[in-house]
């Protein structure tokens, strides 16, 4: 297929894809200067979140799917991987004709289709300009050929060009032009004839491919070589005209008639600066800053709503060569280490991003919060040094975390499709291994890694931070097998006989350590589990080392040094890790036989599900109703703890449906169709049942439960429950929020959670049935959250007695509990001391609470002997959440030191109070800040 036909599709395809899309729902865009601009005005909690909403709709996901085939596609033919032509005769000025007709359509296409912006660029940049000068690329070489006296003879070299010339000029006659002229200048030096070749990807085989084959060399022509080459080299020009998109002098030409003076003069300026070599690191760096310079004036051209698509083709040209040149300086720039100019440099690659992904609100986000902290951080000129460099080590993580994610998106989206053309056309493996990277290596998501990268040694210095965080220390040192993993959830419900330390890769937060595991730990930090997430707390509930390594050369020497061999492996005070190999122990056999024994116990353990016994329950009751028998620690720590609290801190109001309630339901009349369904899938549960097989028969069984009527009687006994708390508190606010359909539809959400493979794993680990397991529901107002905490009264990592451990987030607590990635704020407070700042929030989303109820679940699983119940069930809101994505900037937590100072020690004020309410017993607290800064405790539980 000849490279015109190729083009020729290619619009075919564009418009019948655009006749598909006709009519969908095209997001409207912000201009240029709301996108990078700052929000000064404070975050204001309420219903709705203050920030950008997150979501994409279907239509955009098939959009990116459809624009990814067509990069995949165009860009095989750029590396000519793909025929340029093949028996068949184009005539330069209609391929230039066709190339103008495309590269028109893709920018037009550019400006209408936001979410695709990035591909749709990348496409253009494997296109040659168009232009009007077709015509001349066959004229021209005549001439040269008649005032040089080169003969038309078949078969000679100059003659063989002219052919192709004529029939099916390419992109490949740019090269050919040069290697000519470095042929003549040389002299007749054929090895530099084949080098210059070479250097534009053009091999003998490519030459003799062609419809109008090259078989021959050249030759020295008998005429004034120096009148020769000044003539060849006003043709490469003409060449270049129509196939060369991507020169930045020439792109500058075409495009002056659409600049204003001042941009024209900064690209000139370019143009003139000798390239990307550099002498000097501020040199470096002042070119880097020159480009993004003239860069951030084009991007506000393109995206002005008025600016068109003839003048967009020219300027995307143009700006794609300039990004290219950022990042061949930011790889060369590797010496830097200079906050300042590093972090101008990141900020100048996020706003760029910005400009080519509008539809990207994260990264507008994290661009405001870095126009807006960057400068003073930098300059450690932000409260203190240390706090400078955690809110840029907090910035660097999330950032890191959005370009990681929007590089696996590339990956995903093009790697397949590579591999699947590649194969079709039997491309060279190599081509296909390194197409993502080398598509990536020239972008600005490249050049931030790298900036990123060289940022993190030089924080962690300033901030003094250890190289490992510990999730859930140990007290003594733990021996076992090193053994390498990609990541945890491929571990699930696996059984290690032999004493195990995992040297892992991503751990959500969400999995079960498996049997036998002694330590975890994890490979990098942008994959590591939050300190407070379900892993981390069952962790810690089992004596398992969790920690975190925040230096890949430790994990990466880890695994050189360790793999597959018993290591011993020290948690210090410091916070630092100390392993090294040892010997394995002499009574392994002993203590592997002893394990296996437990298990094939385990296994006959009897698993019966308690679908009819209601306990004798009541159908809802009041806090005051509350006692051991009837609910879990939940319900009954807060029905314990409210009177005992001073006026000033405050717990939700709340009933509960007890031990039993579900039974009671499904023996009610209004299911008793369902309670025979459930006994027949819940029958195929037996000890012996792998995990897989589980997960289906519990899919089943939540889909019954969903089915499930809602008794009237409970539906009057919640009722009249929560009349009675709000005639005792003088304030119905619960009566207010109950809403029948959306408290049914969440009651059923939490008991659906008692049926879920997590339990399932944890109960057999612990060699326990699910008879043991009671679920009850409390059922509390919801508070409108401005910041939620969780709190442990004696610090989880020290084990000091006399500091309390506190972590923070915007808005609603599950960001902090759930499986929500990034870090929140977290903080230290000596008994009589002032807090102390460990880190700043990389969250990405904060989530917005409704004004509604929401249903706890509150199993006995906490209370059971060798089981770790917490976090394993569902907790759920009548209303879901709005989630935004946070900005920095605007949080007073963040920007108000004298606020923050004040607010973490009224906090850890409140988690000593609630200590002293138990007796002195040390709490695992969870709370919130309500839009009013009255301080709320929704739970509190002894620290494990």
């Amino acid at each position: 297929m000849s490279l015109k036909r190729r083009y020729e599709n290619c619009l075919d395809f564009l418009d019948q894809w655009e006749k598909s899309s006709q009519g969908l729902h095209m997001r409207r865009l912000a201009s240029w200067t709301t996108l990078v601009q700052v929000d000064s005005s404070k975050a204001v909690w309420s219903r709705m979140p203050s920030m950008p909403l997150i979501g994409m709709s279907g239509e955009e996901e098939n959009n990116e799917e459809f624009w990814s085939w067509i990069f995949v596609w165009q860009r095989f033919s750029f590396q000519q991987l793909l025929t340029w032509e093949r028996n068949t005769c184009t005539q330069p000025r209609m391929l230039a004709g066709t190339t103008n007709q495309i590269t028109q359509r893709l920018a037009e296409l550019w400006k209408s289709t936001a979410s695709c912006r990035l591909w749709i660029r990348w496409t253009l940049s494997t296109m040659g300009r168009g232009g009007s000068a077709g015509q001349q690329i066959r004229d021209e070489i005549l001439v040269i050929m008649h005032a040089h006296d080169i003969k038309e003879i078949h078969g000679t070299y100059y003659e063989q060009w002219n052919q192709k010339l004529h029939n099916n000029t390419t992109p490949a006659d740019i090269g050919i032009c040069r290697a000519i002229i470095a042929y003549l200048r040389s002299g007749g030096d054929m090895g530099t004839y084949w080098k210059v070749l070479g250097e534009h990807g053009i091999t003998k085989d490519h030459l003799s491919s062609y419809s109008r084959p090259i078989t021959t060399e050249p030759y020295m022509v008998q005429t004034d070589v120096g009148r020769l080459i000044g003539d060849f080299e006003p043709y490469l020009g003409i060449l270049r005209n129509v196939h060369d998109a991507l020169d930045l002098q020439l792109a500058l030409d075409h495009a002056k008639g659409c600049l204003p003076g001042h941009v024209q003069g900064k690209l000139q300026d370019i143009c003139n600066m000798g390239g990307t070599g550099f002498g000097s690191l501020d040199e470096g760096h002042g070119k880097f800053m020159k480009i993004s310079s003239a860069r951030d004036d084009l991007l506000a051209i393109l995206n002005n709503k008025g600016t068109e698509p003839a003048v967009i083709k020219q300027l995307l040209v143009i700006d794609y060569t300039l990004e290219t040149q950022q990042s061949v300086l930011v790889q060369g720039l590797t010496a830097e280490t200079r906050l300042p100019q590093l972090c101008e440099q990141l900020r100048a690659l996020l706003t760029a991003l910005v400009g080519h992904l509008p539809q990207e609100d994260e990264l507008q986000a994290l661009l405001a919060d870095w126009t807006t902290f960057s400068e003073s951080c930098s300059h450690k000129r932000w409260n203190s040094p240390e706090e400078s460099a955690l809110l840029l080590k907090a910035l660097c993580d999330r950032t890191s975390r959005v370009v990681g994610e929007l590089s696996d998106k590339c990956q995903t989206l093009m790697g397949p499709k590579a591999a699947f053309l590649g194969a079709a056309i039997d491309a060279p493996r190599k081509n296909i291994d390194v197409f993502v990277d080398e598509v990536l290596r020239g972008t600005s998501l490249m050049a931030v890694s790298l900036i990123l990268q060289r940022m993190e040694p030089v924080l962690r210095d300033i901030a003094h931070l250890p190289p490992w965080q510990m999730i859930s220390p140990i007290d003594k040192p733990i021996k076992g097998v090193l053994q390498l993993i990609d990541k945890m959830t491929g571990v699930q419900g696996e059984v290690f006989h032999t004493p195990t330390i995992l040297l892992s890769g991503a751990v959500s937060g969400e999995e079960e350590v498996p049997d036998g595991v002694l330590g975890v730990l994890v490979r990098s930090a942008k994959e590591a589990p939050d300190i407070l997430s379900h892993c981390a707390v069952r962790a810690r509930n089992f004596g398992v080392l969790l920690c975190t390594c925040f230096d890949p050369k430790i994990s990466e020497k880890l695994a050189a040094d360790f793999a597959n061999k018993w290591i011993e492996v020290r948690c210090k005070a410091d916070g630092s890790l100390v392993v090294a190999a040892c010997e394995k122990p002499a009574t392994l056999e002993a203590t592997q036989a002893a394990a296996e024994a437990e298990q094939a116990k385990a296994a006959q353990a009897e698993v019966k599900m308690n679908l009819t016994d209601d306990l004798s329950c009541s159908w809802c009751v009041r806090p005051d109703e509350m006692n051991r028998t009837s609910v879990g620690s939940k319900s009954l720590n807060l029905a314990l703890l409210r009177p005992k609290l001073p006026a000033e801190i405050f717990t939700p109001q709340a009933v509960a449906l007890p031990y039993g309630t579900m039974q009671k339901s499904l023996t009610d009349d209004a299911n008793k169709q369902v309670l025979p369904m459930l006994q027949k899938v819940l029958n195929r549960l037996q000890p012996h049942t792998s995990n897989e097989d589980a997960q289906v028969i519990f899919e089943e069984a939540q889909q019954i439960i969903e089915s499930m009527k809602f008794p009237k009687a409970l539906k009057e006994a919640m009722h009249k429950a929560m009349g009675e708390v709000g005639a005792k508190d003088g304030e119905e606010r619960l009566t207010k929020l109950f809403h029948e359909r959306d408290a049914w539809t969440a009651v059923k959400g939490v008991w659906s959670s008692l049926f879920a493979l997590r339990p399932w794993v944890s109960l057999a680990k612990a060699g326990r049935s699910f008879h043991d397991l009671n679920m009850a529901v409390l059922v509390q107002e919801l508070v409108e959250a401005k910041y939620a905490f969780v709190l442990h009264t004696i610090n989880p990592f020290t084990k000091d007695k006399d500091e309390l451990y506190g972590e923070l987030v915007a808005g609603r607590g599950e960001t902090l509990v759930g499986n929500f990635p990034g870090r929140a704020l977290s903080f230290a407070v000596r008994k009589g001391g002032e807090p102390r700042v460990i880190s700043f929030p990389s969250k990405s989303v904060a989530l917005h609470t409704q004004h509604c109820l929401i249903f706890r679940s509150d199993s006995n699983g906490e209370d059971l002997e060798g089981f770790a119940g917490a976090g394993l069930f569902e907790s759920v809101c009548a209303e879901e959440d709005e989630e935004g994505f946070q900005r920095l900037h605007r949080l007073n937590v963040v920007t108000d030191a004298t606020y923050r100072m004040q607010l973490l020690k009224r906090i850890a004020e409140v988690g000593w109070a609630t200590e002293k309410a138990f007796d002195g017993a040390p709490q695992d607290i969870e709370g919130c800040v309500d839009v009013r800064e009255r301080i709320f405790i929704v739970q509190s539980r002894p620290q494990v």
